[in-house]
Parts: C-alpha cells; sequence; structure tokens
C-alpha cells in the first residue's frame, strides 16, 4: 500500500537510498513517472523516526537536467530525460559544497546511458550540476548505486564508490575522486558478477563485503542475487557464492535500490532492505508505484547436515555430490530424497514451494507422473499441476520450486532432465526450454542459518532485529 506524508500527499521515492545526518533521515528518490516512465522530479522527504516523513523539495526538475544533447521526443510527443535512482550523500573528501547526489541520466530510449552529479551546501538544497551528464570511466551505464566504505567497519578505507551496471552485462564499481564529483579512472570490481542490474553494497560486522541486486527484466520483479567476496578490499574484489535470499522467485515482487546500515543505541547493525514494487501489471501500472523495506537477516549458525521434514525445494547450482540433491523417481508414484527417504510433496494446488515429508502410500500430494520432460500430479493433461520452476530471470539460485498449472503442452519452465529410472537416483535439472539450466532442485531449510536472509515481514519493528 502506498505510503503518504506529513501533509497527507502520497509518498514518491522510486529508487531510493536515504542517509542520516544530525538524527534526522534523508529519503531521496525518483517522483511520479507523469512522462510515461519517466519522472519528473527528485524528492526529499525527512524523517527523526523512519515512519512519519516530511515533503522537503523537489531537488531536482526534469527540464533541469544538464546533458551535451537534448531528449528525443518519446511516444507522446514530449522530450523527457530518464531521470532514476537518485543517492543523496555528504562527501567526506570536499571541502566546500559538501552535499551530493548521483543518479542515472539518460534519455528515455535509453541513448546516453550516463550518469549525473548535483552538488548543494544544504542536504535539503538548492541543487545544481557539478558538470553535464557522463559515462563514468566511459563505460555505459544504466542502475546504478553509491556506498561509503565507512571506517568504523573492519576494512573500511573511507571513500566514496560507484556502483552501476555496466554495459547491462555486469556490476561495476569504481571509486570517487576525494570531490565525489567523477571517477579517479578504471573500473576496480565486479567484472566477474552476473549480469545484473540494481546492486546495492554492504560490509557485515566481520567486514566481509556483500552485494545485492536482481536480474534484468525491466519492470518485471525476478529473484534477487546475493554476492559475497573474500577480499577485504574492493580493489580485485571476487564476487561469487550467488543466492537469492527472499527464496521467492520475483524477490516479494520487488526490485532493491538500497542497503541503509541502521545502527541501533547498543551499537549492532541491521541492514534495511530498501526496494521497489513497480506494480508493472497492477492498477495504475508502473505510476502506482510502492515501496518496501525489509530486515536483511544475518546467519545465525551453520547449516543442518540431515535433512528433515519440512525442508523446501529450492534450485541450487547442480552438484553431483552433494547429497541434498540425490533425488529418485519411482514410476508414477513418489519422488523420494534418497538419503532421508522422505517424499516431495506440493503443499497446495496449485502455489507455495514445494517441501519433503514422511511418505504415505496414496497421498495424491506425493504422487508425481512423468510426461515428456515434465511432472505433474496427475496424468499430464487439463487440470494437472506442474513442478515449475518459474523464478524470474532463469537465473534461480536459490528459488522456491512450485507447481503451477500445466499448460496445453509442456512449458520451457516445467521441463526436466531427470533420472526416471529408480535405480539409478540422481540430479533432477531444470531445463530452459530445451538447454540444461545448470540449476537442479535440493532440498533446504526453510531459513538456512548459514545465509543471509529476506523473509517476508507483513509488518516488523527495528527493536525486533
Amino acid at each position: 500500500m502506498p505510503w503518504f506524508d506529513t501533509d497527507g500527499n502520497r509518498i514518491y521515492a522510486g529508487g531510493a537510498n536515504m542517509y542520516l545526518e544530525s538524527g534526522r533521515y534523508y529519503l531521496v528518490g525518483e517522483g511520479n513517472k507523469t512522462h510515461e516512465d519517466c519522472s519528473e522530479c527528485f524528492n526529499l522527504y525527512s524523517s527523526t523516526d523512519l515512519e512519519t516523513w516530511k515533503f522537503e523539495a523537489c531537488v531536482l526538475k526534469n527540464e533541469d537536467v544538464r546533458a551535451a544533447a537534448p531528449p528525443p521526443l518519446n511516444s507522446s510527443k514530449y522530450a523527457f530525460y530518464r531521470i532514476e535512482r537518485p543517492k543523496v550523500f555528504k562527501c567526506p573528501g570536499a571541502s566546500t559544497r559538501p552535499y551530493r547526489i548521483w543518479f542515472h541520466c539518460d534519455t528515455s530510449d535509453f541513448a546516453m546511458k550516463s550518469v549525473g552529479v548535483l552538488t548543494s551546501d544544504s542536504i535539503t538544497g538548492p541543487y545544481t550540476f557539478a558538470g553535464q551528464c557522463f559515462r563514468p570511466d566511459d563505460h555505459d551505464s544504466y542502475d546504478m548505486g553509491v556506498w561509503y566504505d565507512d571506517p568504523a567497519q573492519p576494512g573500511g578505507d573511507g571513500h566514496m564508490y560507484l556502483v552501476r551496471s555496466v554495459d547491462n552485462s555486469y556490476a561495476g564499481i569504481s571509486r570517487m575522486n576525494d570531490d565525489c564529483t567523477t571517477v579517479t579512472g578504471g573500473i576496480i570490481s565486479g567484472q566477474g558478477t552476473p549480469k545484473m542490474e540494481a546492486q546495492a553494497l554492504m560490509r557485515d560486522d566481520a567486514g566481509i563485503l556483500h552485494m545485492i541486486g536482481s536480474h534484468e527484466t525491466g519492470w518485471s520483479p525476478n529473484a534477487a542475487l546475493f554476492l559475497t567476496s573474500p577480499n577485504a578490499s574492493l580493489l580485485g574484489a571476487v564476487w561469487g557464492d550467488d543466492y537469492n535470499p527472499s527464496g521467492d522467485g520475483s524477490t516479494w515482487d520487488s526490485q532493491s535500490t538500497f542497503l541503509f546500515p541502521y545502527r541501533h543505541a547498543d551499537g549492532h547493525v541491521t541492514h534495511i532492505w530498501m526496494a521497489d514494487r513497480w506494480n508493472e501489471y497492477g492498477p495504475g501500472s508502473i505510476q502506482n508505484d510502492t515501496l518496501i523495506w525489509l530486515p536483511l537477516q544475518p546467519p545465525s549458525g551453520p547449516a543442518p547436515t540431515n535433512v528433515t521434514e519440512g525442508w523446501t525445494i529450492q534450485l541450487n547450482t547442480c552438484n553431483a555430490s552433494d547429497p541434498t540433491q540425490q533425488f529418485a523417481w519411482h514410476k508414477n508414484a513418489t519422488v523420494t530424497h534418497v538419503l532421508s527417504g522422505l517424499c516431495v510433496a506440493q503443499t497446495e494446488q496449485p502455489g507455495p514451494p514445494m517441501i519433503v515429508q514422511r511418505c504415505e502410500t496414496g497421498n495424491a500430494a506425493q504422487t508425481w507422473y512423468h510426461t515428456g520432460s515434465a511432472f505433474s500430479n496427475t496424468s499430464f493433461g487439463f487440470g494437472a499441476n506442474c513442478v515449475n520452476w518459474n523464478a524470474g530471470n532463469g537465473d534461480a539460485q536459490g528459488a522456491l520450486v512450485m507447481t503451477y498449472r500445466c499448460g496445453n503442452s509442456t512449458q520451457w519452465n516445467s521441463r526436466w532432465d531427470a533420472p526416471i529410472n529408480p535405480s539409478t537416483p540422481g540430479l533432477f535439472q531444470a531445463l530452459s526450454d530445451v538447454d540444461p539450466s545448470g540449476f537442479c532442485i535440493s532440498a533446504s531449510p526453510a531459513r538456512n542459518p548459514s545465509l543471509w536472509a529476506l523473509p517476508w515481514q507483513s509488518s516488523w519493528s527495528l527493536k525486533d532485529f
């Protein structure tokens, strides 16, 4: 549902970040997308409690953008720039006009692929351009964010960084100059990341670097990516071990914008995952976007080794030596997890994630028919529910496997390369159309205590995290 400011007006703050100064939180984001999918301005709000927000100003109007070329006419025969994902902060090395807003600066048809930089004497403005919009490191730049590597954290170096989708291929990270008006030259990290956008960076209490982002599916939500680097420094960081911390194929119908480190009175930090729900297919489409904030929860202990009832069926990178990925299909009967002997079951028809549970003779929720490359809960045809791996962009590390109504033919996301001989158990690999995806089903605890997690919270309080 929408948020409202202290004047009763709806809050529009897409692509937002948050900055804390002198006990007041400042939130900047994209205004309402009144120009098709282009915003009219950047809105700035402030709060002392993260709940009640006061509108401060429109800190950049679309018509005030400074760029080398004017924007082309869009389909409505109006010329508007694409101003997105603004990030406000105070530059630690600036001696004058220290406040900055960096943002994605583009035309409506993505002809510039640039960033813009605004400066101000005050966090509430007025803001002016530091120069024309530019392509950092001479690379195409799309979704972007900024990050301060806080020296109070282990490994922190005190510098500001730009992170953005480079050429729509990977997350490129560059260090800003001391004045935070450009980058120092050269992408220092990120070339090894998967194709991703909507990136945000963080360090945990041990100083370990993490990055969250999403796949590239336009305004449609998809499975989030959470990556970790073993390096203490961003310089040469190697990003890997990616998984979806939400376990939900659409990341609760939303896309990340920023990770805000909320520091409690006792010193511990809760990382607030800030995100947009663009509502592309809902009433009002993307003009009816809302904000979603959730606590990103750290690992609580080692992963359990024994598969037990209630574990969910998720997708994981295929690994033939992983016992959680060893399954067998017993002809027109059950799919069992080999090590535990538990049966794969649907929880409802169709819907929530599949689980493993104690096998029961004649239990229809545990009965699976193999037809072609599909597994369904009845003989394949009208009314059957198929085992489905629809998880956003298809790259589905950590995505929950569920059942969904089968189509008239085997759909691309209901196809499996599976061991159909019960005497030779093995991997159930998802197929993308007819090609191996590299992702196999595994039995995983609903909340893996060895991983960061982003479970849904319909309401929550910081005091509990």
